[in-house]
């Protein structure tokens, strides 16, 4: 991304050649096979209209202070911008808040482009500057802006999970970074038959160790294993059980089912509720920050209901949803769906916003920094802000990409990608859309999603059948050969162990007791 100052002129400077090299670029790949930014995107740009005659001008927003306390005064100026080949003669800001939409532009061409705004809610936002030039061309950049809440973090902490790994995503935010470090040898301590011959539920830890998964075909069973590697209990289901199971504070377990309902069963195996939508429920659940659980069907629905099986409200999409749906501190929900867009919802159950990829997104949603961060059909990792407009796309070089994304302290994110070659499979992007790096090269690719240890160690599963601890520089700590593909997620027990299912067990690593 060339989102600094310098990036963007250098990009003005050449930017009859440099537009035609990205074109050239998206569809091809180097020998690593990664395709980089979003054509679409330069220089942190989001706006950009059919050029009409000579050169495009070159928006170069600032602005202070960018972080800050609610309410928020921040002064924004544009002096930075020009045009190569004539002269601006039009300044628009559109300091895209909540009492500002999306089309909210304001003229400040008498100022130069000099202005104030200020904000009052917390959150990330970002005000975009457009100019406009003697010949009609025009472009548009942004600046993020932080607001905190009483000068404190941006968003009211999150209480830390009752549980060790209790839901797909670890937290509702889907953040897959665990508190525990994860094992740093390949020692295999034990492996349970769950009977199926495809495993694609990714693993709950209880705070006792008990694991949670479910099984398909002909099991159709969700299982409790204690922490030993033996039967603690199983309950039959009506169908197979793809989606991940999520433990509440009260340790209720909750899963979807393909028999259309959704599950919650008491801690010792007895069933508690059920609840009927129209379609099979691939789906996770994930359990919102007040005890609601939302989770997608197939009926094209996200559905929300109260921790007692009572319905609170239904969401319609316009297509199936494989996504788990993410929830942030301020209880808007955003989930994928086969419609192609990031739907973000509001707590009270009414639409938000949406964002259209222009392909189905199978792939779970993670919240950071303002950012929603989610993987889609088109093969590419998308950041969207708060807002619902686009920070930053860019392609991965291979497949689609079902993974989810993980969140590392220091910014980074992970996300697998499918692959038609053997190149790399697990790459690391920085938070501002730059390859940071890529690794575990494999000739199918990557439908597990990362999970990131508390020492910054990344456990992802591999269709070549093998389990991976990647260290935060790329470079490959160990390797576990599974029985078949890896396409459940990771998670890490207290004690530390790691557990993944493929094909049909449950496997446990961890350190020689």
């Amino acid at each position: 991304m060339f989102n600094e100052r310098s990036g963007r002129k250098m990009l003005a400077q050449a930017a009859g050649v440099l537009v035609v090299a990205l074109v050239l670029c998206a569809g091809c790949g180097g020998s690593s096979g990664f395709l980089g930014t979003d054509s679409g995107l330069s220089a942190g740009s989001v706006f950009r209209e059919a050029q009409k005659s000579g050169v495009r001008p070159v928006s170069i927003p600032d602005a202070s202070p960018r972080e800050g306390g609610v309410p928020l005064e921040v002064s924004f100026w544009g002096e930075g911008s020009y045009d190569p080949d004539g002269e601006i003669v039009k300044w628009e800001w559109n300091f895209s808040d909540q009492l500002n939409g999306a089309d909210a532009w304001e003229d400040y061409t008498a100022t130069g482009g000099a202005a104030r705004h200020t904000y009052e809610h917390p959150g990330t936002q970002v005000a975009h500057l457009r100019v406009t030039d003697n010949d009609g061309n025009a472009d548009s950049a942004f600046v993020k802006i932080k607001m905190r809440l009483d000068g404190g973090s941006e968003d009211p902490p999150p209480a830390p999970p009752a549980q060790a790994w209790p839901m797909f995503g670890y937290a509702a935010e889907h953040i897959r970074r665990s508190p525990f470090v994860g094992s740093h040898v390949n020692h295999l301590l034990w492996s349970y038959n769950l009977g199926a011959n495809q495993l694609l539920s990714s693993p709950a830890v209880a705070a006792d160790g008990t694991i949670y998964v479910g099984a398909t075909n002909d099991t159709n069973r969700l299982f409790a294993i204690n922490s030993g590697g033996t039967l603690k209990w199983d309950f039959t289901a009506g169908w197979s059980v793809r989606s991940s199971p999520a433990i509440g504070a009260d340790g209720t377990i909750y899963f979807g089912c393909d028999d259309n309902n959704i599950y919650a069963l008491y801690p010792d195996g007895t069933l508690k509720w059920t609840y009927a939508t129209g379609g099979d429920v691939y789906s996770s659940p994930t359990i919102g920050p007040k005890g609601t659980i939302y989770v997608g069907s197939f009926d094209d629905k996200l559905y929300a209901l109260n921790p007692d099986g009572t319905l609170k409200w239904t969401y319609l999409t316009g297509g199936s949803i494989h996504s788990s749906p993410a929830v942030s501190s301020d209880g808007t929900v955003y989930v994928g769906s086969d419609d192609n867009k990031l739907h973000a919802v509001n707590p009270d159950g009414t639409g938000k916003w949406t964002y259209d990829t222009g392909k189905k997104v199978w792939s779970s949603p993670a919240i950071g920094d303002g950012t929603i961060y989610f993987g889609g059909y088109d093969g590419k990792l998308y950041a969207v802000l708060t807002d619902g407009s686009l920070y930053w796309a860019v392609h991965g070089g291979g497949g689609p990409i079902f993974s989810s994304p993980a969140l590392a302290t220091d910014g980074t994110i992970y996300i697998g990608i499918m692959r038609f070659d053997s190149g790399p499979a697990l790459l690391a992007f920085k938070s501002d859309g730059s390859l940071k790096w890529q690794s575990i090269a494999a000739s199918k690719g990557i439908y597990s999603s990362p999970t990131v240890g508390a020492d910054g160690t990344i456990y992802v599963g591999c269709q070549n059948g093998r389990l991976y601890a990647v260290n935060p520089d790329g470079t490959q700590l160990w390797s576990y050969p599974c029985q078949g593909d890896v396409d459940s997620s990771p998670a890490i027990g207290p004690d530390g162990s790691v557990y993944v299912a493929s094909y049909n067990r449950l496997f446990a690593f961890g350190p020689s007791l």
